[in-house]
């Protein structure tokens, strides 16, 4: 059942036309309210003069030039003219504030919409910046290692075998940053589809975790994976499912500088009365600042700490992980603390198929 996803970085259409109609809408009120205004004051002028004429010539016909009164407007029409201006000025009034007060919000919402293209703009030649950094490391990496092997100066054996490790690595780590890449290029356009089938979630779990483990051995990481059972099967694209993993799991190689530690969990929890499966992602690295909580799934967004900086990266992982939970109609839940490290819990509503045949009671991975 393919799902497409929408671009979580660019202001929605609908925002842009509802600006436009905005400012159209206020600059017709404007003129609504102007012409209206002086066709008021046309015809108030024009009863007035009419009046004028009247009163003139009845004061010239009048026997008695001595009396004033034929000079003087009735009661009636001086009251009829204050009803008019008092209405003239309270429609007129409020046409002009309604107008100001659209065109204000109009403003308002297209400065935060070129406010938003600007950090966007930023944020994307930011970005370049990154990947450019990001692919050179580990490409001349590779072609160090390549080229040494190939011109047969290693010593031994178990260095050839860490040359071959390194590369392995380091070509994992590219593959990697050029999936994030095309996923996001993918999303940004709008033409990301999952296809989400029933998936035994714990198979995607262990395949992923067991293609990392020599790398958390390699960086010297106490690790474990941890996994109840049964689990009930969910509705996922299992590509998916194992990305979301793989940037978890590469963010807490890259930001655990003291205390390298990662503890995978995997259990059956319910939310908002719904059953599904909760994955856990537990580091002791360096944590998140408060200031920076909010933006973290943003795409493009690298944190202002100066220990985030020096690691690199293209701050697109948590964005893609938002992303692919979000399309999977689960959640991601995020708790930090500076230094005390992080814990990122995905959670995926089960499928309407019955759970996994229970195997034995809980199954554990120890790494080293």
């Amino acid at each position: 059942m393919p799902r497409r996803n929408e671009n979580p970085t660019k202001l929605p259409l609908r925002w842009r036309v509802a600006g436009l109609l905005l400012v159209t809408l206020a600059l017709g009120l404007a003129g609504a309210g102007t012409v209206l205004a002086l066709q008021q004051i046309r015809s108030l002028t024009d009863r007035t003069l009419d009046q004028a004429v009247l009163w003139a010539q009845e004061a010239h016909q009048a026997p008695d030039l001595e009396n004033k009164t034929a000079l003087q407007p009735t009661k009636a029409f001086v009251e009829e003219q204050r009803r008019t201006v008092v209405v003239l000025m309270l429609v007129y009034g409020g046409l002009t504030a309604a107008a100001l007060a659209t065109l204000l919000i109009a403003m308002w919402l297209l400065l935060r919409l070129v406010r938003k293209e600007r950090a966007l703009s930023e944020l994307k030649a930011n970005f370049v910046a990154d990947v450019s950094h990001e692919l050179k490391t580990p490409l001349a990496l590779i072609r160090l290692f390549a080229e040494t092997l190939q011109a047969g100066r290693v010593p031994s054996d178990e260095k050839r075998n860490e040359y071959y490790s390194v590369i392995l690595r380091e070509s994992t780590r590219l593959t990697n940053l050029i999936n994030n890449i095309l996923d996001f290029s993918r999303i940004d356009a709008g033409h990301k589809e999952y296809v989400l089938q029933p998936t035994d979630v714990t198979e995607v779990v262990r395949e992923t975790y067991d293609a990392y483990r020599p790398q958390l051995d390699h960086e010297g990481f106490e690790h474990h994976l941890t996994i109840d059972d049964p689990l009930p099967r969910v509705d996922a694209d299992r590509d998916a499912i194992s990305q979301v993993l793989v940037n978890l799991i590469n963010n807490a190689i890259k930001y655990s500088s003291n205390e390298r530690f990662l503890a995978i969990e995997v259990s059956a929890d319910t939310r908002r009365g719904r059953r599904g499966v909760l994955l856990s992602v537990h580091d002791r690295g360096i944590g998140i600042r408060p200031e920076d909580r909010a933006h973290l799934t943003e795409g493009f967004f690298r944190a202002g700490d100066p220990r985030v900086r020096e690691q690199g990266g293209t701050g697109l992982g948590l964005a893609l992980v938002k992303n692919i939970v979000d399309a999977h109609h689960g959640s991601l839940d995020i708790e930090t603390r500076l230094v005390k490290g992080s814990t990122f819990r995905v959670f995926l509503p089960a499928s309407a198929e019955p759970a996994l045949p229970k195997a034995e009671p809980k199954l554990t991975n120890y790494g080293s």
